[in-house]
């Protein structure tokens, strides 16, 4: 875990900041009497309910018998003892599932803790400061891998593996335009109400907290993540960038030393899939209804 915009460079423990609390904001028409706070399922160290803790650096698994993933990109933002220190790209996931209720009507269930590695976190950080740059914005990226071929003047062939990028609102085909620049200010102005109402005996004003900000209301879209076809080998990289680089894409493919003069923070996963959740004889009880279903009906 590195943090970044200070006079030094700092280096966290992983196992430390994986045990932390996470926390999630929503509102649905940016009113303070509207805004919510909830805590992510299994973080911060309780277990509470039998949840795993979904908090990774590195992965994000999508288990064979769910159908569809679902993202959006937020903005991480470290609290210590109720003072924002530290700001990170974010990126929320969840599986929508259909439910019906005990009186016959139907509507969905949200799983944002779906199991092991399935909330990420940035592995890069950086200060607060970067948040008030003019520029400063978060993108979404895919990374595919393509196979390229050479033929030299002897007729003999060298493969090559590259990675093509694609802008998650491209791949999601967003009506007005691709590498959408999505602009924190808002969620900084959600947080500063949010700090500024919460109540004295609050958790959050006792040592560190990770929030989780929507970088518009709760009607923000919502970006399906392409399927993976090949349980073997198929798998690809998911980036989240919060940078005040021109051209954020650009950043994608730089080593780390470039990376860290522009003080930019970094979520990048590997997405890969894992045997079904149904499959595992140490299922815990809380996931059952989540992967517990009829066995022709995916998830």
């Amino acid at each position: 875990m590195n943090t970044y915009g200070d006079t030094q460079p700092q280096f966290l423990p992983s196992h430390y900041i994986t045990s932390l609390p996470r926390w999630s904001i929503s509102t649905t028409d940016w009113n303070p009497s509207n805004i919510q706070i909830k805590q992510l399922e299994g973080t911060g160290g309780g277990g509470g309910g039998g949840f795993v803790n979904p908090t990774s650096f590195d992965q994000l698994w999508w288990p064979q018998d769910i159908q569809q993933i679902q993202v959006r990109p937020v903005l991480d933002i470290l609290l210590k003892k109720g003072i924002p220190t530290h700001v990170m790209a974010g990126m929320q996931v969840r599986v929508v599932i259909p439910s019906e209720s005990s009186h016959g009507s139907h509507g969905s269930r949200i799983w944002e803790n779906y199991g092991l590695h399935s909330q990420p976190l940035a592995y890069r950080w950086t200060s607060i400061p970067m948040i008030y740059e003019m520029n400063f914005k978060i993108q979404l990226f895919l990374g595919m891998k393509k196979q390229e071929v050479t033929q030299t003047q002897e007729e003999e062939k060298h493969y090559s593996t590259t990675i093509q990028w694609i802008s998650l609102e491209e791949y999601n085909m967003e009506p007005d335009g691709i590498q959408k620049n999505h602009d924190v200010s808002k969620a900084m102005e959600q947080l500063g109400v949010f700090l500024a109402t919460v109540e004295m005996d609050s958790p959050l004003l006792e040592g560190l907290h990770i929030i989780s900000l929507p970088l518009q209301d709760t009607t923000t879209t919502w970006y399906n993540l392409p399927p993976l076809v090949d349980f073997e080998q198929q798998t690809y990289q998911l980036v989240s960038i919060a940078s005040v680089e021109t051209q954020v894409d650009e950043l994608l493919d730089q080593d780390e030393s470039y990376i860290d003069i522009t003080g930019a923070s970094i979520l990048r996963v590997t997405v890969s899939q894992t045997a079904s959740g149904s499959a595992s004889e140490y299922l815990p009880d809380v996931y059952k209804p989540l992967y517990i279903r009829s066995s022709t009906e995916k998830i």
